[in-house]
């Protein structure tokens, strides 16, 4: 138990580390592409929620996005970037966000709602640990090699 805790440690970190450095570079990519300012950017380890935008444009991001495909990162980003403008999600905030994801805002939010802000351990063998990142129809499989618990590379 006790190495299985610290392979989720390293796991979290290693996302975490992940997240600061592919999100803020790539929300300011699309809020400049976009112009759609935003205050901050911060990464956290929510699993209730992929991202939050508050009233002071301040973005909130969850580490866990990592683990999505690459669209539907840019779906939440951008999603996130709508809210500093329209801060609802009425009428006004579907059509501003179909604008820029070429009208498929709300097939995007379906395809999101299949993954789950969480992972669990499968096995771990020899040096291999197989990730699922949950999902109702087919768990995207991360492997993962790791030497010890203090260093450890994410391969697809």
């Amino acid at each position: 138990r006790q190495r299985q805790m610290c392979i989720e440690t390293v796991i979290e970190e290693s996302l975490r580390r992940n997240a600061k450095s592919i999100l803020p570079s790539r929300l300011a990519s699309l809020s400049k592409q976009c112009g759609l300012p935003y205050s901050s950017v911060k990464i956290n380890s929510s699993q209730g929620r992929w991202g939050s935008c508050s009233a002071r444009k301040d973005i909130n991001l969850s580490y866990y996005l990592v683990l999505l495909p690459s669209h539907l990162i840019d779906y939440v980003l951008l999603h996130e970037l709508c809210h500093t403008r329209e801060m609802n999600h009425s009428e006004r905030f579907w059509v501003l966000l179909n604008q820029f994801t070429e009208g498929k805002a709300l097939a995007l939010r379906g395809e999101l709602r299949k993954y789950r802000t969480e992972f669990r351990i499968l096995y771990c063998q020899d040096s291999a640990i197989v990730l699922a990142h949950l999902c109702q129809h087919a768990g995207t499989v991360v492997t993962m090699r790791w030497h010890g618990c203090a260093n450890m590379v994410a391969q697809t």
